[in-house]
């Protein structure tokens, strides 16, 4: 996965990188991003524990924002946790859809889940 990656990057143009840069400059800066409360519901954040694109400090920089929130790391993977551990990915996403306890199970795929202090019902209001 890394190679390919590190393909198509390097294959791309300089005029191919201005333009990625540019529109992400454009989304970044669109009023999507302004920060508003969040709903209050169930969050599960996670990346894979070698991740250098979305690093295991900033993604639980992102579940600290989420009241509530569970945050834990894939095993042995990086940033594309859905290609190199599919199984273990899908499982996680099916027992947090199922609301199964994720602080109680065992699962060997991931590191101790970090839960967020829930958001209190006066603090919605």
């Amino acid at each position: 996965m890394a190679r390919l990656m590190h393909q198509q990057f390097v294959a791309q143009a300089p005029r191919d990188v201005a333009v990625t840069v540019e529109r992400n400059r454009r989304l970044l800066a669109h009023d999507w991003y302004r920060r508003a409360p969040v709903p209050a519901v169930p969050y599960l954040v996670f990346t894979g524990e070698h991740d250098t694109l979305t690093t295991p400090d900033m993604v639980r920089a992102v579940a600290a924002d989420l009241p509530g929130s569970h945050f834990t790391t894939i095993a042995e993977c990086g940033h594309l946790a859905h290609l190199q551990r599919p199984r273990d990915f899908c499982d996680l996403l099916v027992r947090f859809f199922r609301d199964e306890p994720l602080e109680k199970a065992e699962l060997p795929y991931c590191s101790p889940f970090e839960r967020n202090s829930p958001l209190s019902f006066a603090s919605v209001q």
